[in-house]
């Protein structure tokens, strides 16, 4: 061949067989490609391949370019001149257009490599040969690349720090590395190669079916120069017979049908893989360690990295799918993928599987919309397996490769959009919550399709294809009297093609079993000696011989009660209808299936607990409950029924039957951990229905621990960690809370709700800053949801950034004008900034919107004061039990000068806020009412002025209230913080902490025993030696006794790094040190705390008094706005998780997975 093709330039599409809706669709590479690229060079001129190649090879930074000489290459069709090819090779391996590294570079790298492999596949099957220095030359090029991909990985490395890993590329370098290798300049040896395989285009049956030795004697037909890895044989005999089966199909003579083609290669890889999973150590094997794969792509070029021959096989499968418009061929890849996948001896294989994966999803999204379960799943496994590090790098790989996997498609032209996140306007959003998805079942069935056989009904694993393109099994088609096809009834004569599918039979077995596509227990009569007459009868029924079959040893286990012979089925088994049937959400239809399946096998465990859940679908509870106790009659000690039992008992209500079948069902060994979200959701339902606190809150405890059991199995479970983090607030348990909460922001950032919940308990713990932080990005998601507007704003108001506060709430008030809360919030700050009549103004707005208001027309009578507002006030019913009115009065009389009052309801109030102190802190300035105070309380000035106090606020506090505030010891650091009660706080960051109190004279008490509290801020631990002792010494006036024994104690509290580090992040906590301290036999108590070294950033307000020993970590209410405060609607509170999704726990998936 000299310049000229023999073709007429135009890349020939494929013929594709198939059905109408399928035979429109062009391959992806055609329908991309041959109307733009290709077909604009067509239109200036470029006719033939060979010009085409040569003007694409101008300009290979275009990664369109690129693409279009992979389609001329790889069109079996095309023919070049070996000089176009030599001359493309030697363009495509200077390296020079890679002459900077950066992450975008990578994709066009491995784009730029499959090219100039394409290119030298296409040499490899030309009749021509390369020099050895043209060779070399090109040899010696690899190391460039590999030098470049290693440069751009560490750039990345350095951007990104997590690992980014192409393994593509190394493939592909040790691909090139390999062939470049076995390439002679001695001879082209690839006609000889070929032969073996030409003499099976036209091979009969008989022939074929005893093995295929044609692949021995390519393998011995194949020789080379140099040595070769030892993969690159089976490698190479692949890539031939790809080759080979490509041309049959695409040539004009069409020797095979696109299917064929694609079901034999597909054997040929599941046969190779068969052999390569055999002996693979998985990473999901608890005992297995595994090395990482080394990221120097320099090591690739001397040595293969692992599993080549595997990531080879999976990638051929990659790019067969990407010309495929097969949903067979998709399917054998998925479940290719899985296995590979569940069998990866490193992050290679999982790298490539997990790929091979997702180009599937973006093909068609809705059949393999399965596949995010499928990961799911394995991570699952390796949670369960504890292999919590295997965990944290599948994550990371899963992310990347996600990333990789959508610019490939997104390149590729696929129909793919990026999700849009936070579209909801409300708080009751669950972004994350996937809806039912396709099951892995309807995979199967296209498999399954093209390897049954009409007459058996099943999958086989020797096909034979007529020329009318129907399929027979090899062994029913010896059995044929005649050579009529049973299913078009047309003569066939000797012009079969024979199809092996046995390694594919061989791995998909167990799942065709399961799914009923291979029916269990079923023997034919006379099987040896039957024959079928093709001419008996125009019905394909007579063919299939049905009048033969019976069923034996019939058991309960459902795939072998699904064994029923009915006319509804047609050609479907009836295990496989009935869940066909439940997917698609055809309950009735199925409903009548088990029905006549019960006509036949009466005592069938299994289809009484399908029908009840058909039933617990159609909301017929009674039906459901009967179906359930005639299977629990049946077999008492079988789990399942109790299952469905107790979730359905939860949709009637009745928490108390439901948790006592699920209790049942675990106690017989359930199968599924689901049952711990449902008994969960029991105690959680039931938990509201509670009156009782300490009921509650055992119900809440309860709900914890079945969560927390779920959690080790589906531990991404979002409506299970949102329960979790709802009930952890609930608690107080605010770090615990804001676990779930990461967790939930790690699969999902985009979720405004989780977003917003966060910053909730931030402002609870008093970090505002932090809290703005959050609330803003889930403005930023959510921009037109008032709640997160309104909870920003309280929490600039609370950092005092009123005018910040304002633009959030006008923002508010424009998305809904009939919101009371933002007025009132308006009202507060306008207040706040000494606006009054904005205030007035907003107040009276909110009172307009909710007459009932109470809150509202109290501050309006706080700022319209005078002696005939206490009576107005006075007419608000229950006053004395709500705070927050209740305040308001009392700053009021406060106000008024009417003191005694004010005391009735300052001490009413210290009752209602059960001994917290917060709420004072609006209190402070009112200095004629703290000179009252101690006045009542006869505290002269002079009174403990020897321990630093001077003030009337702080005497009240230290004498009534036992409170003694640190901001009253001399010559320490104290700093300014709106948290602190007193207003300054002892700062003890970047100090050796030593502090030591004064002798605090013990209060008078009833009780026998008190408690010391210390109201710390614990922001940070710089060391892991650091540790933290509470001392508290305590004793007696020595003019009181003259001789005691214990006159003076001394214990000590020591906090170690684990315990100082859960108290980091959890903001201003009273601190209950847990020494008690005997209250009639000191008079004084000295506490004080101490560190050993500059290793703890905290701050200190306050210690307390405590005449009972509580928790050891309270959290005081914020008090700056707590009296004040009108509670908005919580943001994860129980009405915020829809009992659907409660309800739907339950899947036809658990149907099938409990009887496998």
């Amino acid at each position: 061949m000299d310049g000229n093709s023999s073709q007429s330039g135009s890349t020939a599409p494929v013929n594709l067989e198939f059905d109408d809706s399928i035979s429109l669709k062009l391959t992806l590479h055609e329908n991309m490609y041959n109307n733009d690229i290709l077909h604009m060079l067509e239109q200036d001129g470029f006719i033939t391949p060979d010009e085409k190649v040569e003007e694409l090879s101008k300009n290979l930074t275009e990664s369109k370019h690129l693409y279009a000489l992979i389609l001329l290459f790889e069109n079996t069709q095309n023919q070049f001149s070996p000089k176009v090819l030599q001359d493309t090779l030697a363009t495509l391996a200077d390296p020079t257009p890679f002459d900077y590294y950066a992450e975008q570079s990578i994709a066009r790298l491995e784009l730029h490599l499959r090219t100039l492999i394409a290119n030298l596949e296409k040499i490899w099957v030309t009749p021509m040969r390369l020099s050895t220095e043209f060779r070399d030359k090109i040899y010696n090029c690899l190391a460039k690349f590999a030098e470049i991909y290693q440069k751009t990985t560490q750039v990345i490395k350095e951007e990104i720090i997590i690992k980014k890993q192409n393994y593509n590329i190394d493939f592909l370098l040790i691909h090139l590395r390999d062939t470049l290798k076995s390439l002679r300049d001695d001879e082209a040896y690839y006609q000889e190669a070929e032969e073996p395989f030409m003499t099976a285009s036209n091979i009969t049956p008989e022939i074929l079916s005893k093995d295929n030795s044609y692949l021995s004697q390519v393998r011995q037909s194949l020789s080379f120069k140099f040595p070769v890895a030892s993969y690159y044989i089976d490698w190479r005999i692949m890539l031939i017979y790809q080759h080979n089966l490509f041309i049959w199909s695409e040539c004009s003579e069409k020797i095979i049908s696109r299917k064929i083609c694609e079901l034999a290669l597909m054997e040929s890889i599941w046969s190779i893989l068969g052999r390569e999973w055999k002996n693979a150590k998985s990473i999901l094997d608890p005992q297995t360690k595994f090395d990482e794969i080394s990221n120097k792509v320099t090591k690739a070029l001397k040595n293969t990295f692992p599993d080549v021959l595997w990531f080879g096989m999976l990638d051929l499968a990659q790019k067969l799918i990407q010309r495929s418009t097969q949903k067979a061929t998709y399917g054998l890849c998925y479940y290719l993928a899985i296995e590979s996948l569940s069998k990866a001896p490193s992050n290679v294989i999982q790298f490539k599987s997990i790929e091979l994966l997702l180009h599937l999803q973006y093909i068609d999204n809705r059949l393999f919309s399965v596949i995010e379960i499928d990961f799911d799943r394995y991570t699952q496994i390796l949670l369960k397996n504890n292999s919590v590090n295997s965990l944290e790098k599948f994550h990371k790989l899963l992310t990347f490769v996600k990333e990789k996997a959508f610019e490939d498609v997104e390149f590729l032209n696929y129909n793919v959009k990026k999700e849009k996140r936070g579209d909801e306007k409300n708080l009751n959003q669950n972004t994350h919550l996937i809806e039912e998805q396709t099951s892995n079942s309807k995979i199967l069935d296209v498999i399954a399709d093209e390897m049954t056989c009409p007459i058996s009904n099943e999958p086989e694993d020797q096909l034979c294809i007529l020329k009318c393109q129907h399929t027979l099994s090899l062994n029913n088609l010896k059995k044929l009297r005649q050579k009529v096809c049973p299913v078009c009834r047309k003569q066939f004569d000797d012009d079969i093609r024979y199809l092996s599918q046995v390694s594919i039979h061989k791995n998909l077995y167990s799942k065709f079993f399961e799914s009923g596509h291979i029916l269990p227990l079923i023997e034919l009569e006379d099987s040896t000696n039957n024959q079928y007459d093709s001419d008996d009868s125009n019905n394909s029924r007579d063919d299939m011989d049905y009048q033969d079959k019976k069923f034996n040893n019939i058991t309960p286990n459902l795939l072998i009660d699904l064994s029923l012979q009915s006319g509804i089925f047609k050609k479907k088994q009836p295990y496989q209808y009935i869940i066909e049937e439940l997917y698609e959400k055809n309950y009735e239809k199925a409903e009548s299936c088990c029905r006549e399946f019960l006509k036949s096998f009466p005592k069938s465990y299994a289809m009484r607990c399908i029908l009840a859940y058909i039933c617990r679908c159609l909301e017929n509870y009674e039906q459901a409950h009967f179906y359930l106790t005639e299977a629990v009659n049946l077999k008492p000690k079988k789990s399942f029924a109790y299952f469905i039992q107790g979730e359905v008992y939860l949709r009637q209500y009745e928490y108390e039957n439901a948790i006592n079948s699920l209790k049942i069902s675990i106690n017989y060994k359930a199968v599924t951990n689901k049952i711990y979200m449902l008994l969960g959701d029991c105690y959680f339902l039931g938990a509201n229905l509670c009156n009782n606190s300490n009921d509650k809150n055992n119900s809440y405890l309860a709900t914890l621990d079945n969560y927390l059991i779920a959690l080790k199995d589906y531990p991404y479970s979002y409506l299970c960690l949102k329960k979790c983090a709802y009930i952890y607030n609930k608690q107080k348990k605010y770090l615990n809370s804001l676990e779930m909460l990461d967790r939930l922001l790690n699969m999902n950032k985009g979720d405004s709700l989780i977003l917003c919940y966060y910053g909730e308990i931030l402002k609870k713990l008093g970090r505002y800053n932090e809290a703005i932080s959050y609330f803003t990005d889930a403005n930023l998601i959510d921009p037109e949801n008032i709640h997160i507007l309104n909870r920003r704003a309280i929490s600039y108001y609370a950092l005092q950034e009123y005018y910040k506060a304002l633009s959030d709430l006008d923002k508010a008030t424009q998305l809904n004008p009939l919101n009371s809360l933002t007025y009132y919030y308006k009202g507060l700050t306008y207040y706040a900034m000494e606006h009054i009549y904005d205030a007035v103004v907003a107040f009276e707005k909110c009172i307009e919107i909710d007459p009932n208001d109470n809150l509202a027309k109290i501050q309006l009578y706080f700022i319209d004061l005078n002696h005939d507002t206490v009576i107005e006030i006075n007419q608000i019913p229950n006053i004395s039990d709500n705070k927050s009115l209740l305040f308001v009065r009392c700053k009021i009389y406060i106000e008024l000068g009417e003191y005694d009052k004010a005391l009735l309801d300052f001490n009413r109030l210290f009752e209602l806020y059960n001994e917290d102190i917060s709420f004072i802190y609006l209190l402070q300035n009112y200095l004629n009412y703290w000179s009252y105070l101690c006045d009542y309380y006869k505290i002269s000035d002079n009174d403990y002025r020897d321990i630093g106090i001077i003030e009337n606020f702080i005497r009240y506090m230290y004498k009534v209230k036992k409170v003694y505030f640190i901001s009253s010891i001399s010559n320490i650091l104290l700093k300014s913080d709106i948290n602190s009660l007193s207003g300054r706080s002892f700062d003890a960051k970047d100090v050796h902490l030593n502090l030591k109190l004064p002798k605090l004279l013990l209060p008078y008490v009833k009780s026998q025993y008190l408690y010391i509290v210390w109201k710390i801020c614990v922001k940070n631990i710089l060391s892991k030696n650091a540790n933290m002792n509470f001392i508290v010494n305590m004793g007696v006036e020595s003019s009181l006794y003259y001789s005691l024994p214990d006159q003076h104690q001394k214990k000590e509290h020591r906090l170690n790094y684990d315990d100082l580090s859960k108290l980091v992040g959890l903001g201003w906590i009273e601190y209950t040190v847990p020494i008690n301290i005997k209250s009639n036999k000191f008079d004084w108590v000295q506490p004080s705390v101490i560190a050993n070294g500059p290793f703890i950033d905290m701050q200190i307000d306050y210690v307390r008094f405590m005449q009972f020993e509580r928790d050891p970590i309270y959290f005081p209410k914020m008090g700056h706005l707590l009296p004040i405060y009108k509670f908005h609607p919580n943001i994860l509170s129980s009405i915020n998780f829809p009992k659907k999704e409660t309800e739907n726990l339950i899947t036809p998936d658990d149907v099938i997975y409990y009887f496998p």
